[in-house]
């Protein structure tokens, strides 16, 4: 494996370094720039990840057995395709809010999928699905992404976490949404909660929130309407590890969006893969 970088200097003498999965790593100045030269070992796999870090980036080799992704091996992902059945939520030119999260999510799932991760769907038709079963489903994923549509201009989407809403807006939106199905005293449960601390890992919610919506925008300049706070059930189970992303029903109908969301939830997933030392 060889990665070159130009218009780099390497300003110290680095040894060669010996692993797991490979022989030798060097590096080493080459015209104005530099090579990176890594001799695996029969049968490993890599995978390379750019993790911006700062106002830059760093760039992660990952090594694995043959065939493997080594950083998406025994990672789960949930994706909530919202509503379902008699529960059409938001009606558009483009089709039902429950028919356009259903194919985004399956398109979603098949791109991560491809990429190595264990993917499950709370819905693969259109029928109902209680908020509570839903919301069981995250218990143990390592990311839960809830897809719903709203009324935003293309390119624009919002992104909540669980907590408690920091605004009325984000209170009223999570009125809304829980009130599908288990109503306002569901969300007054969960203010309980979350002010009591009760729901672990709440700031991971924030990052992935944040994370994800930054590669959004560098990916397909994707820009974020809101993301904010809210005391929201369906992503209760994933004790923080989730989002509920909003995106235009012109979004959501595209085949874009699912290839971008599938690149930005691999970026954060590599991130904390590489922060957490695994």
């Amino acid at each position: 494996l060889q990665l070159h970088f130009e218009r780099t200097d390497i300003e110290v003498r680095l040894p060669p370094l010996e692993g797991d999965r490979f022989i030798v790593a060097t590096a080493a100045a080459a015209g104005g720039g530099a090579d990176v030269r890594v001799q695996l070992v029969d049968g490993a796999s890599y995978e390379v990840y750019q993790v911006p870090e700062g106002r830059g980036f760093r760039l992660v080799i990952a090594l694995g057995a043959a065939g493997e992704n080594p950083l998406a091996a025994g990672v789960r992902i949930v994706i909530d395709a919202g509503h379902g059945g008699q529960d059409t939520g938001l009606v558009t030119a483009q089709g039902s809010e429950s028919s356009l999260t259903l194919a985004a999510a399956q398109r979603l799932a098949a791109a991560l999928r491809q990429r190595g991760f264990e993917v499950t769907l709370t819905r693969d038709g259109d029928f109902t699905v209680p908020i509570d079963t839903r919301s069981a489903a995250g218990i143990g994923a390592d990311v839960y992404l809830s897809l719903h549509a709203a009324d935003l201009p293309a390119g624009t989407f919002n992104a909540y976490y669980l907590g408690e809403a920091a605004d009325v807006d984000s209170l009223a939106m999570a009125i809304r949404r829980n009130a599908a199905g288990a109503g306002a005293d569901e969300t007054d449960r969960l203010r309980r909660e979350l002010l009591l601390g009760l729901v672990p890992d709440l700031t991971a919610g924030r990052a992935y929130a944040e994370g994800i919506g930054a590669r959004l925008f560098t990916l397909g300049d994707y820009r974020a309407g809101e993301v904010a706070a809210a005391p929201l059930q369906v992503l209760g189970g994933a004790a923080g590890r989730g989002v509920l992303l909003e995106f235009s029903p012109a979004d959501l109908a595209s085949d874009a969006l699912p290839s971008y969301l599938a690149e930005a939830v691999a970026d954060l997933l590599a991130r904390e893969a590489v922060q957490g030392g695994r």
